[in-house]
């Protein structure tokens, strides 16, 4: 049978209101590992970022700040579900952007990690798919008016006999056209 050790680290060892702090400021996602130890060691304690995420790998702030941002994408979805009519790939976006744009400002050790052009990358790979969903856009909206005017066409032939029917046939052709083309 294996022996479990426990584990301990200078964390565990620090004053009941500074890890009451540091736990604290763990629980907040606007503080990076790198503030949290420099708060710490101002306060005359000596901790290490190493040391850090390891105690919050262990104490479940990682798996909180998940929750939380599982949290964040089920109000998404609700909203979503909610307006239909919001563009999808919009809301998707600027969840993308708004998440790179917080990892930059908030974590600066990761930027130890991170080179300035893998940053960039990631940002140009936003704005492609940005670039890419408007040219799906325009080309959609060209193949409704070509699909438009292929069924005005036919309706043109097969209801010459009856005018009345065929104009009306042909404006809610148009206005789903239009619609389809506005979203």
């Amino acid at each position: 049978m294996a022996k479990h050790t426990r584990v301990r680290s200078s964390i565990d060892n620090l004053p009941a209101d500074t890890k009451k702090l540091l736990d604290d400021m763990l629980a907040d996602t606007r503080y990076t590992y790198a503030e949290i130890v420099a708060v710490i060691n101002e306060r005359g304690e000596e901790i290490s970022r190493s040391s850090l995420q390891r105690y919050a790998m262990r104490s479940g702030e990682a798996s909180r700040r998940l929750r939380e941002a599982q949290e964040q994408a089920k109000a998404l979805v609700s909203i979503v579900k909610e307006n239909p009519d919001i563009d999808y790939t919009d809301a998707g976006l600027q969840i993308a952007m708004n998440g790179l744009i917080n990892k930059i400002s908030t974590a600066e050790e990761e930027f130890a990690d991170i080179s300035a052009e893998k940053a960039v990358k990631l940002m140009v790979a936003v704005s492609r798919t940005d670039a890419y969903k408007q040219k799906v856009r325009v080309d959609t909206t060209q193949k409704v008016k070509l699909a438009l005017k292929e069924f005005t066409n036919q309706i043109n032939k097969e209801l010459e006999r009856y005018p009345e029917l065929k104009e009306k046939i042909l404006l809610i052709a148009q206005d789903a056209s239009d619609k389809a083309v506005d979203e």
